[in-house]
């Protein structure tokens, strides 16, 4: 069975969008048979000849509404020393204090599937191929798995000393930390030979 979504889960500052843009790339059939070398050539041109897959975040909501209350772009947030900077509204908050009000607030008045419908609501199973990098919650997990998607769970180099209860509670390959690039790739590209193409 061909997937097309796969979720991809993780600590913050394990690399979930480096797995997310590997992964893109090994699927655009952009190479017949894609090397690490191929990514960083075509990374660095960001060319792809095929754009099959897109990445898509569960956050981007409310990284748009966090961006307008900072008065900042919201791709600022993707950097994590202007997450963890104290924000300009509220000195004795962090901008990452502000995304999470944004998002528990919203959840907690308006819906717990608030993100995950405002996502979702231009999903085709049929015609979209999507990579979401950001996957945190169980009913993220539910939800991707309810639309026949697999869940990668992304180690981070510090993962012993790190909150084991924010550790998904399941997926279907976990991917260890690699120190270099070119071996983390090669492992995607096997996990994309036997679970996902």
């Amino acid at each position: 069975m061909k997937i097309n979504l796969v979720g991809i889960s993780g600590h913050s500052g394990s690399g979930k969008d480096t797995v997310g843009e590997m992964i893109k790339f090994i699927l655009s059939g952009t190479i017949k048979n894609p090397s690490y070398a191929n990514y960083k050539y075509f990374r660095m041109f960001s060319i792809y000849t095929r754009k099959q897959f897109e990445i898509k975040k569960f956050a981007t909501g409310v990284k748009e509404i966090g961006g307008l209350l900072l008065n900042t772009s919201p791709k600022s947030f993707e950097s994590h020393e202007f997450k963890d900077s104290p924000s300009s509204l509220y000195s004795d908050k962090t901008n990452r204090d502000i995304l999470i009000g944004i998002a528990e607030g919203l959840k907690e008045r308006i819906n717990k599937n608030i993100w995950l419908d405002q996502v979702f609501k231009n999903y085709d199973p049929d015609k979209s191929k999507w990579i979401i990098t950001d996957v945190r919650f169980e009913n993220e997990v539910e939800k991707i798995k309810k639309e026949r998607g697999v869940i990668l769970y992304k180690e981070h180099k510090k993962e012993q000393t790190l909150n084991p209860t924010m550790n998904i509670l399941y997926s279907d390959r976990s991917i260890s930390y690699y120190e270099n690039r070119k071996d983390l790739f090669n492992t995607l590209k096997e996990i994309c030979e036997k679970h996902i193409m």
